[in-house]
């Protein structure tokens, strides 16, 4: 629906760049990282967290939360800062 419709695809860009503002700034919290690697990044995630919850939702229960967990384990705080280190 969001793809078909230019309203739920304004809202969906808000709240995402809204999401990623807040995420980049909690990593600005945690590494010397320049602010506009952080802005991409967040917004990275942000994107890939919601491609990920759209599949998991399509998927039955257990291959669901198998998805969600593998995606978790890949969002450990480690592995997002090594992600921003030059």
């Amino acid at each position: 629906a969001t793809q078909a419709d230019p309203a739920l695809q304004r809202l969906d860009a808000d709240e995402s760049a809204a999401l990623a503002a807040l995420l980049a700034d909690r990593l600005a919290a945690l590494t010397d990282a320049p602010r506009a690697a952080l802005d991409i990044f967040a917004r990275l995630q942000i994107t890939l967290i919601g491609a990920v919850v759209r599949e998991a939702i399509t998927l039955p229960p257990p291959q669901a939360a198998a998805l969600l967990a593998q995606f978790r384990r890949s969002l450990s705080s480690d592995r997002l800062l090594e992600a921003l280190r030059p």
